[in-house]
């Protein structure tokens, strides 16, 4: 009964964690490309996040928020604390939510002096 105990409590400590780094919510057979200005820039663990605004078809406002890796990873790749400010103008590609909520996993951002920031 014992034994039974511990696993069931590691199956509950680990079913989060598995969750919580799932793509199952996300498109990720396409990508999706949007131009828009940076709102926010999170550079902070576990993830980055950027929030774009993005004028759609008919000329409202869409508030996208991209998410990245950790900071550590997007650091290897040459991200910095300062990479990005808001008023930045960035055309991004992500794959977006399946549900289609303005939400994606972010796969390269580019600047408007051309510096592109990848995440793979």
């Amino acid at each position: 009964m014992r034994i039974s105990t511990v696993v069931f409590s590691a199956l509950l400590l680990i079913a989060p964690a598995y969750a919580h780094h799932s793509d199952a919510g996300l498109d990720m057979t396409s990508t999706v490309t949007h131009e828009g200005t940076v709102v926010e820039y999170n550079f902070r663990n576990p993830h980055v996040y950027i929030v774009v605004d993005v004028e759609d078809e008919v000329g409202n406002t869409v508030q996208w928020e991209v998410q990245t890796s950790s900071t550590i990873t997007v650091m290897r790749m040459g991200w910095t604390r300062d990479s990005l400010q808001p008023g930045d103008r960035v055309t991004f590609a992500t794959n977006a939510a399946i549900d289609g909520r303005p939400y994606g996993l972010l796969n390269t951002i580019q600047k408007a002096n051309g510096e592109v920031l990848a995440t793979s």
